[in-house]
C-alpha cells in the first residue's frame, strides 16, 4: 500500500500564477510575487481554448479507423510540417499539424458544414 502524504493547502494565501475574476469589476488578474496584474481577456479566451481543445471531436475515414490527413503544400506549421488533420469543436473547424499539435489554422465557416458531412467524427 502506498503511503501519501497530502501537504497542508492554504487557499488564503495566492500562488504565483493564479488568476481571479473580481466580480466586483468583472476583470481578471494575475498573482505574481505579491502583486495583482490584470490579465487582458484574449488570454483568458485562449486559456479556456487550450483547456477545451481535448474536447473537440476528429476527423477519421469512413472506411478505416484512421485520422483524415490533408497535405498543404503552402501552409506550413512553424515546426515545418505541412500535413495536417481537423478538429471540431462544435463551432470552428481547426487545421492541427500532426507533428506537434499546434492549431495552424481555421477553417473558413462557409466550409464547415460541407466537411463535417466527410468521414466520421470523434
Amino acid at each position: 500500500m502506498l503511503d501519501i502524504k497530502m501537504r497542508d493547502i492554504n487557499f488564503d494565501i495566492p500562488n504565483d500564477g493564479d488568476i481571479y475574476f473580481n466580480t466586483d469589476t468583472t476583470a481578471y488578474s494575475v498573482y505574481y510575487k505579491g502583486k495583482y496584474y490584470p490579465v487582458p481577456e484574449q488570454a483568458v479566451e485562449l486559456s479556456n481554448l487550450i483547456k477545451n481543445k481535448d474536447k473537440r471531436k476528429t476527423q477519421y475515414y469512413e472506411d478505416v479507423d484512421k485520422v483524415w490527413q490533408y497535405y498543404q503544400p503552402k501552409t506550413v506549421c512553424n515546426c515545418g510540417c505541412n500535413v495536417y488533420h481537423y478538429e471540431y469543436d462544435g463551432k470552428k473547424i481547426y487545421g492541427v499539424c500532426n507533428a506537434c499539435g499546434e492549431d495552424v489554422y481555421i477553417l473558413k465557416d462557409e466550409y464547415v458544414e460541407e466537411t463535417l458531412t466527410k468521414g466520421i467524427w470523434k
